[in-house]
């Protein structure tokens, strides 16, 4: 599983939960090479549920909530953050 791997090897990666019309939506948001993003299964969800410990709340806004693990803004750039918004189609070309 990605998110054990990622905990294993002490990489720095956020938990985004987003409250949907049909439900929560998990996602895990890591870098490998490229800021990459992608859904989590229902045993990654339990493994992040019984581990919340390891997480610090960044954002709590009333459509969803991002948890960071271990010092994870710190570690990305401005181009991978920039990159990442491009390739997602997020913005359309302005700079950060």
């Amino acid at each position: 599983m990605l998110i054990i791997e990622l905990h294993r090897k002490q990489l720095p990666f956020a938990v985004i939960v987003s409250d949907e019309i049909c439900g929560k939506v998990y996602s895990i948001l890591y870098r490998d090479r490229y800021l990459r993003c992608e859904e989590m299964d229902r045993y990654q969800v339990r493994w992040f549920s019984d581990n919340s410990k390891y997480f610090k709340k960044a954002i709590d806004l009333p459509y969803g909530k991002v948890y960071e693990y271990r010092k994870f803004k710190k570690k990305l750039s401005q181009a991978i953050k920039h990159n990442f918004l491009i390739r997602n189609q997020i913005i359309k070309g302005q700079y950060l």
